[in-house]
């Protein structure tokens, strides 16, 4: 469906212009014939018009087939109220000004009550004539600021419309590849558990079972009745003779589910021998599990793309939140052409959001920023296991999030990492001078103190002759 099509089924329900068009006909045929004389040209202008807009009703009879038909309707309504005498236009005015009143804001009435020709048209002195042109001229200047409005309103949907389309666009492109490449990662996951634990389908592989001998202690039973030939039973009475009915159980090859984890598993995870001792203190050797490289690179990057997901997630967030704030009143609703086509900004803002996600995930990786609010890493392990822990992982998301949602927070964060590291570059290249250690004074050097009243005489040179 394109936008002239669906712009033609929406009028009816946004400012109904079809409606409005029947009750401006509607208004104008209530008007005397008296009230009209001398007005003979603007009667004849507004027949055509009229005409001319009733050639562009729909054959359903309820909008019209041109996107300019509300348009004429306005200037339509202009020409009604040039032709309505004082006394209906003054009739007329109240539900205008209230229509006015909804579009602007009560701010924006107060001032429109507030000026010179509002003031002046509640003036009882005023000549006749002077009122009248003051009405139409009042009339005219809020059908048209409504008007105005109503049109910027639409203008403002439009545009936050198609930014948010353009956004969702972005976000798809860059959100995809990373959940595809988290369910592979997941896939793999799995195919190394079932390797290590070796929970795959059973091979049917039988091996006969050791025929099982028991010693049992007999005493001889004096009531049981002796042997006899009848009672005597031959060695293959003893053991139940075989089954003709069932098959012969016969060893089966492995299906090709464990085929596919025996030659899928090794590339994930390998054995470790390892030597330990049990609480005898006797040696044993046993073979752990080990991640491979190729499943801890996987790792490394499930978290990245975990956290690149987190930060395209935040900046839709962020973006989204900036689209709806756009009004008609602020600066950016005055703008709001420059945003339409600034929309490259809008598609590229979840692939920044990622990539902030994933430099601060780096940053934290490297340990340059620690704290009780920031994941801490396992000391043991990778920093890339931190994936396996569920508490320190949502810390890491949460933070991805952030970086994603605030446009400043990463690009402040390195500004302050490069000043500390210039800061301890220049420390190092400087050398200074050990300080000089300064001795405490002698008490014997240590002039008396002058009682008060007293002047000290002046000292003289130990070298020095007398007078």
């Amino acid at each position: 469906m394109s936008w002239k099509t669906f712009r033609n089924i929406s009028e009816p329900l946004e400012d109904m212009s079809y409606e409005r068009y029947l009750r401006i006909i509607g208004l104008f045929d209530a008007i005397p014939v008296s009230d009209l004389s001398g007005q003979e040209a603007m009667v004849e202008q507004f027949r055509k018009k009229a005409e001319a807009i009733e050639a562009l009703v729909a054959p359903d009879r309820t909008r019209f087939v041109s996107d300019d038909g509300s348009d004429l309707v306005h200037n339509l309504q202009l020409l009604l109220m040039q032709l309505l005498p004082l006394h209906v236009l003054t009739c007329f005015v109240p539900a205008l000004r209230e229509d006015f009143r909804e579009a602007v804001g009560d701010a924006v009435y107060q001032r429109y009550l507030a000026a010179e020709t509002s003031v002046q048209l509640r003036n009882p002195a005023l000549a006749l004539p002077m009122l009248e042109r003051l009405a139409h001229a009042d009339a005219l200047y809020v059908v048209n600021e409504t008007r105005n409005k109503i049109l910027a309103q639409r203008h403002i949907e439009e545009t936050r419309a198609f930014l948010l389309q353009t956004l969702s666009r972005g976000w798809r492109r860059v959100v995809m590849p990373l959940f595809i490449f988290l369910v592979i990662f997941f896939l793999c996951k799995g195919v190394a558990d079932l390797y290590v634990f070796g929970t795959r389908n059973p091979s049917p592989k039988v091996t006969p079972a050791p025929a099982k001998t028991a010693k049992l202690k007999t005493t001889p039973d004096t009531t049981a009745p002796a042997d006899t030939p009848e009672n005597q039973s031959s060695p293959a009475s003893s053991s139940s003779p075989p089954d003709p009915t069932r098959a012969p159980i016969q060893n089966t090859e492995d299906s090709a589910w464990n085929r596919f984890i025996d030659s899928v598993g090794p590339l994930f995870i390998q054995a470790r021998r390892t030597d330990f001792e049990d609480e005898e203190g006797q040696g044993h050797k046993h073979d752990l599990p080990q991640e491979t490289a190729l499943y801890q690179m996987l790792t490394a990057a499930a978290l990245l793309s975990f956290a690149a997901l987190a930060g395209a997630c935040g900046a839709f967030v962020s973006v989204v939140n900036r689209i709806q704030r756009v009004t008609d009143s602020s600066k950016i609703g005055r703008n709001i052409w420059v945003l339409k086509n600034t929309s490259a900004s809008v598609a590229y803002a979840p692939a920044i959001g990622a990539t902030f996600a994933v430099v601060l995930s780096i940053i934290l990786a490297g340990g340059l920023i620690s704290g009780s609010l920031f994941p801490q890493l396992a000391q043991e392990k990778p920093w890339f296991f931190t994936f396996w822990r569920p508490q320190e992982m949502a810390k890491w998301l949460v933070w991805a999030f952030i970086a994603g949602f605030s446009e400043r927070l990463v690009p402040d964060m390195l500004d302050r990492l490069t000043a500390r590291a210039s800061g301890e570059d220049k420390t190092e290249t400087i050398t200074t001078p050990p300080p000089k250690v300064i001795p405490p004074p002698d008490p014997k050097d240590e002039p008396s103190p002058i009682p008060s009243g007293k002047i000290r005489p002046p000292q003289r040179d130990e070298g020095a002759p007398e007078p």
